[in-house]
């Protein structure tokens, strides 16, 4: 047995406890439908955005959270194990089984195929086994061990390993590939099959279709490039968007068909790529949406004074589809703005870098699109408007009703007196503009206070990619490609008295992207009057900008920091210590700016992907909300930034904890209190541990990793904090 055991662990797919210390949650789009099953009355669809359970009885469904148990929402496969659980595959290749019903059943996820970054592209239950179809071929798991027993990586002579389907008929694993067919006999059993070597496969190379489906007709197998379902007697298929009969249309979808499944009678489940799924039938169709957003590419995230929090997508908005547009997620579900359903938005741009979004004081919402000149949204009567910017020699700037010329706004900030700054893409009558946004704009009039603006900075060299406010109310703007950095200040009226640039910087052949102030208030050195830390994020890595001004003198700096790269896109501030970076391909970024430690977190963390664009803070909730490529993480930091947390605030997960269920099992326990004395004792008093500090600052973290020695019982955990004291319980199952 131990020679067996050492031979298997190197397959072994473990059961993956989550590794950090912060929670997320996921969100990608829901509009694309890969697979369905029906169990009883439950439908389950697996979504590009989540595992969705509707009832069929209550006409009614929800998608479950894609949190740390199951990281990836793109779900691609679907396999019931009898009555007992449901296993799915993602796009990312985590595998996956929840208990029934799944709504609280156990979770267990397997990530080995996530490691080596197998697309799960189907599931096949045959005894004991699961086969999994996937990118890099196919695999032969254990349900009862929970590990992989064969791999085949080499199928034939066929040059890509991808295995789309899989059918088992009369003993027979039949594998549809991307240009043929291979069969294996199993009649013989697993266990001795050599699934490494290539040879073993008999192959039917003679078509060059993608084979995505196989259907029994008179006992023999047929391949199908499309989906195959026979119902009544009779084959039904299909190819892009149409379901044939034979070779007879009988229906058209308006987008390609992703899944189709028999239900019973003439009834169908057909899954498509943009439009959800459906019930049809000869005399009906019927759609079902799946809640969720519906974009996929996130430029700029933003957490409104209210919670909500709002993305602009990265798409071409000039002829988009349905589900393109502006998106925001209110009381916990995702709502789509576009032309259609507010027509006084106009098109969105006409290309796909959208780069600005800013809440101004009096609650509305500025997005600065490219092309698509301006785009405001007023919560407070739910409505929407366009001001004009354009460009080059089009010096206009006005608000209009429809979305005429073309016009690019990158960046906004709103200063200390309530103007807002506006940057405008390369325009000769000037690339920045100062606007008191209580009135309309009226660039008729000469003079700024008549206008109620002001433009500074003239020139087609110019395009700001960032506007920053400092603590003394100073503006600092940062261009596009050339690094240059404006530092401009007005005395409280700039449309009066004009406004003055101040100093300059230059971060070499890079574009400016994001700063953040260090401090919440200036720290001035004795004898200065104001003093300023900045750090600024650049295509060329992180920067500090720090400026002091005396009755004599005005001194700036910019220097690089130290440890990050290239690769870093924005910056939120959770306090004047820890500060979140957001990377394009290497994950997020937490730096402890006393110590200057940097911890990483990935997608092996729970994050949806490791290519982020940018982060917004909900310092109200605790929440910190990351666009990426592929949808939008909510991390929970674990406490509000607005309060300072008591001993009754502290939280204990995952608890109960079940110590044979979860490799290296460990409970974190968080929102403690700056200075409190932690210590674990068993139900008779004994002193068991001393829980580990992993963050000191407000809201502190700690964790107790269980050793094997810890009998399954209620625990308590001690705490003290000054005169406040409270105890919470941590029960430990077999």
């Amino acid at each position: 047995m131990k020679n067996l055991f050492f031979t298997s662990i190197i397959l072994i797919i473990c059961i993956c406890s989550f590794l950090s210390a912060e929670n997320f949650l996921n969100f990608s789009p829901t509009i694309t439908v890969n697979d369905i099953e029906q169990k009883g009355n439950n439908l389950y669809v697996a979504s590009s955005g989540g595992l969705y359970v509707y009832n069929l009885e209550s006409d009614s469904g929800r998608i479950l959270p894609n949190d740390n148990n199951s990281p990836d929402p793109n779900i691609t496969a679907l396999c019931f194990e009898n009555d007992q659980s449901l296993w799915y595959g993602t796009n990312n290749g985590f595998l996956v089984n929840r208990k029934l019903p799944v709504e609280t059943g156990s979770i267990a996820r397997y990530t080995n195929y996530f490691s080596s970054k197998w697309k799960i592209l189907d599931l096949v239950k045959y005894e004991k086994y699961l086969f999994i179809a996937s990118n890099k071929g196919i695999s032969i798991f254990n349900t009862e061990a929970g590990f992989a027993e064969k791999n085949a990586t080499k199928i034939g002579n066929f040059s890509s390993p991808q295995v789309n389907t899989i059918k088992i008929h009369n003993d027979t694993l039949y594998c549809g590939l991307n240009m043929g067919i291979a069969k294996l006999s199993l009649k013989n059993g697993i266990s001795g099959i050599n699934f490494f070597d290539p040879s073993i496969w008999i192959v039917n190379d003679t078509t060059s279709m993608q084979v995505k489906s196989f259907a029994v007709v008179n006992n023999k197998i047929v391949p199908f490039s499309g989906y195959s379902e026979i119902a009544n007697g009779k084959i039904f298929s299909t190819s892009d968007s149409t379901i044939f009969n034979d070779t007879s249309t009988i229906m058209t979808f308006p987008s390609k068909i992703t899944c189709m499944k028999y239900h019973n009678g003439t009834e169908f489940w057909v899954g498509t790529a943009e439009h959800y799924f459906y019930r049809w039938n000869s005399e009906e169709l019927v759609q079902y949406p799946v809640p969720g957003p519906t974009q996929q590419t996130v430029n700029r995230i933003l957490v409104d004074n209210t919670g909500n929090v709002w993305y602009l997508p990265q798409v071409d908005g000039l002829n988009p589809p349905w589900w393109i547009g502006i998106e925001a997620f209110k009381n916990n579900s995702w709502k789509l703005y576009n032309n259609s359903n507010y027509p006084a938005l106009g098109h969105l741009n006409d290309n796909a870098q959208n780069r600005a979004i800013h809440q101004t004081k009096d609650g509305r919402i500025w997005f600065g699109t490219s092309g698509g000149q301006i785009k405001t949204y007023s919560p407070a009567d739910d409505s929407w408007r366009i001001y004009h910017v354009n460009s080059n020699d089009n010096t206009r700037f006005y608000a209009g009703d429809n979305t005429e010329g073309w016009g690019k706004a990158d960046a906004f900030a709103q200063d200390s007196s309530g103007y807002l700054w506006i940057s405008r893409w390369r325009n000769d009558g000037g690339s920045l503009i100062c606007y008191d946004s209580r009135y309309d704009p009226d660039d008729s009039k000469t003079d700024p206070v008549d206008a109620h603006f002001i433009s500074i900075l003239p020139g087609r060299s110019y395009n700001f990619t960032m506007l920053h406010v400092d603590n003394e109310g100073k503006i600092i703007a940062g261009n596009e490609d050339d690094g240059r950095i404006v530092i401009l200040k007005h005395n409280g009226n700039p449309l009066v008295n004009g406004i003055e640039t101040v100093a300059t910087e230059t971060i070499a052949n890079a574009t400016i992207l994001d700063a953040v102030n260090i401090y919440d208030k200036e720290q001035i050195p004795q004898g200065a009057i104001h003093s300023n830390s900045v750090f600024i994020v650049s295509t060329n890595g992180l920067y500090r900008y720090d400026d002091t001004t005396t009755n004599l003198h005005f001194n700036h700096s910019l220097k690089k920091v130290d440890g990050f790269g290239a690769s870093i896109t924005s910056i939120e501030k959770e306090n004047e210590n820890i500060f979140w970076i957001s990377t394009d391909g290497a994950g997020l970024l937490r730096y402890d700016l006393p110590s200057k430690q940097i911890q990483t977190f990935t997608t092996a963390h729970g994050l949806i992907s490791n290519v982020i664009n940018w982060l917004s803070l909900d310092k109200k909730n605790g929440y910190l909300w990351i666009g990426t490529d592929i949808g939008v993480s909510r991390m929970d930091i674990g406490y509000s930034m607005n309060k300072k947390p008591e001993v009754s605030d502290i939280q204990i997960y995952p608890n109960p904890i079940s110590v044979s269920k979860i490799s290296n099992p460990m409970v974190t326990i968080r929102n403690v209190p700056t200075g409190s004395t932690l210590a674990i004792y068993s139900a008779d008093g004994q002193l068991v541990a001393k829980p580990k500090e992993l963050r000191k600052e407000n809201a502190a973290i700690y964790t107790w990793n269980i050793s094997p020695d810890i009998v399954p019982e209620i625990y308590f955990v001690m705490i003290r904090n000054g005169k406040q004291s409270g105890m919470k319980k941590i029960m430990v199952t077999p």
